[in-house]
């Protein structure tokens, strides 16, 4: 084992896990800023309910871009500039298809599909999903510019904008949770995405 030759990819991978964790506080953060702010679990319950279910589908935007970074770091590898843009843009696109087509379901039929698969009693949750839903819209593009940093081995690129993301949410989420409650939480969760 070479240490000398590990010490880049492991800084590499370190700076990488940095931005993981940046974005792990941000979801965790979530629910216990709504619960610290408005100290109410049914207020809680709801935003949790629809955390998990933006969750559930948000996860899938970062495994089908990490499923593309082989491919994409051989074309750069080989100087196949034109090759790599191409499909990024392809994926890009194709991904964000399938996100708007989601966002405007969940949008269209969040009043009505919620009560049905979750309970009457869950209504309240569709309003943050709504919200949440069209956090997966900006979350495309960050997917996309992570995968940008892997190839072009820049990954301070992915923590700063972590940072940013946590920072901005925590800014934003604490005066509009006291506003609106757990709907604030996923107005500004959509709000730091955006930036």
């Amino acid at each position: 084992l070479d240490i000398g030759r590990s010490v880049p990819y492991l800084r590499f991978g370190l700076i990488f896990f940095a931005s993981g964790l940046f974005h792990t506080a941000l979801g965790a953060s979530a629910e216990a800023l709504v619960r610290g702010i408005t100290g109410d679990y049914t207020v809680v319950g709801y935003f949790g309910l629809a955390w998990r279910v933006f969750m559930t589908l948000a996860m899938a935007i970062p495994q089908l871009s990490s499923a593309f970074i082989p491919l994409l770091t051989t074309f750069h590898a080989q100087g196949r500039v034109r090759a790599l843009e191409v499909w990024l843009e392809r994926l890009l696109r194709y991904t964000l298809v399938g996100v708007v087509l989601v966002s405007l379901g969940v949008l269209f039929l969040a009043e009505d599909l919620v009560p049905l698969v979750l309970g009457v009693e869950f209504s309240r949750a569709a309003e943050n999903l709504k919200w949440l839903i069209l956090t997966l819209i900006p979350m495309a593009y960050g997917s996309a510019a992570r995968m940008v940093a892997v190839i072009y081995l820049r990954p301070r690129l992915a923590l700063h904008a972590s940072a940013i993301h946590l920072v901005s949410f925590w800014l934003l989420g604490v005066p509009l949770i006291v506003w609106l409650g757990g709907v604030g939480s996923s107005i500004s969760m959509f709000s730091a995405w955006a930036l």
